[in-house]
């Protein structure tokens, strides 16, 4: 029996871990290290699935740092802080004597602890995507200048800073989401042992007045103040959305629409919206996506277990993880929209979130399209 040392405090991950894990043949003992965040519990509930386990959590702390030319200058900060980060892992892993085991595979993902952990350590390690964007490491293969770029960049990462960066040469890379691609990859998750899995992992308790309805659900992502944007730009995103994008969507009084936010949005700020949503939209069935409503507080144990007819979102791997789990829901996406109204407001859109735009024009066509385009 091997012993595998796991990162993972992402649901989805969690659930492909699960399923990559019931296509071993050989028995393994899996000790778990979650770091608490929104999504522990949901992750819980996937690893108690698992025979022969340990599970600890730890603490979030902050987020470590990659070192790159926009950020140079600050290069002593980030050996510090990455340190000190390290460091408090090495004394969680000491006081609960994980240090006595010794680990064949570290199984992980985009978390902040496996990142100081594999710094410098010469062990096997299987990467599993929580994101479709994630694709993009594969793209390192592409051309002899990004082998050099991203080389480098790891190179100097994990030599100096701390930190260890991913990237298609140093890590196996595992993935439901590569069944969808347009160019075939390897190291893909079968669709059926991963939809049985999630059906070993997930319970609804179904509503059945609700059960007999047909439903579009729409999933909505909204700027927010802890990415620093002010409750002016939120609140001209928000009109936008209602009066832009609702009005595509809205027009069938017989159906049920069912607004599902991240679970970071804050419940006062989800229900400030549905009801502006409901006065704009007065003659319709407009309801907030809720657990004790629903019976689950997950969306694609929802999409399984109700009569979903249409679907829309920006570009999401929801997409990819309903057609898995219930093919009989159509797609929208409204991704164009989005971005068409941001182009506009570029002066107001973070960093960060320029390149998620980026990303997502790099991304998106490499999938194979299952959607309209709303």
């Amino acid at each position: 029996m091997n012993n595998i040392l796991v990162f993972c405090s992402n649901s989805t991950v969690a659930l492909q871990i699960y399923a990559y894990h019931k296509t071993k043949q050989k028995k393994n003992f899996y000790l778990f290290i979650v770091e608490n965040n929104f999504q522990t519990k949901k992750v819980l509930k996937i690893l108690k699935n698992f025979k022969h386990k340990e599970i600890h959590i730890i603490r979030s702390i902050y987020r470590p740092i990659f070192f790159s030319l926009r950020n140079w200058n600050r290069f002593r900060q980030i050996i510090s802080k990455n340190l000190k980060i390290k460091n408090y892992l090495i004394n969680f892993l000491k006081k609960r004597k994980i240090n006595k085991y010794n680990f064949e595979e570290v199984w992980f993902t985009n978390d902040n602890f496996s990142k100081v952990y594999l710094n410098k350590q010469d062990i096997k390690k299987v990467y599993f995507c929580h994101a479709l964007s994630e694709v993009l490491i594969f793209q390192n293969k592409n051309s002899f200048l990004n082998f050099i770029i991203h080389n480098l960049h790891s190179l100097i990462n994990n030599t100096f800073f701390n930190i260890f960066k991913t990237n298609a040469y140093n890590v196996k890379i595992v993935s439901i989401f590569n069944n969808f691609l347009k160019i075939n990859k390897s190291n893909k998750i079968n669709t059926r042992i991963f939809k049985k899995s999630f059906e070993d992992c997930y319970f609804c308790n179904i509503n059945k007045n609700l059960k007999k309805k047909k439903i579009e659900l729409i999933n909505i992502t909204i700027p927010n103040k802890n990415s620093g944007y002010t409750s002016k730009i939120i609140n001209n995103y928000i009109n936008f959305f209602i009066n832009d994008i609702c009005r595509e969507i809205i027009s069938n009084k017989k159906n049920i629409y069912i607004f599902k936010f991240k679970d970071l949005v804050p419940k006062n700020t989800r229900v400030s919206i549905i009801n502006k949503i409901k006065n704009k939209y007065l003659l319709y069935n407009i309801i907030l996506f809720n657990e004790n409503l629903v019976g689950t507080d997950s969306l694609e144990c929802f999409a399984k277990n109700y009569n979903v007819v249409n679907y829309y979102s920006h570009f999401t791997s929801s997409f990819y993880l309903f057609k898995i789990l219930n093919k009989n829901i159509k797609f929208y996406d409204f991704s164009n929209r989005i971005q068409r109204y941001w182009e506009k407001e570029k002066s107001n859109l973070k960093y960060m979130h320029q390149q998620n735009n980026l990303n997502l024009k790099k991304t998106i066509i490499l999938y194979k399209k299952i959607w309209k385009v709303l």
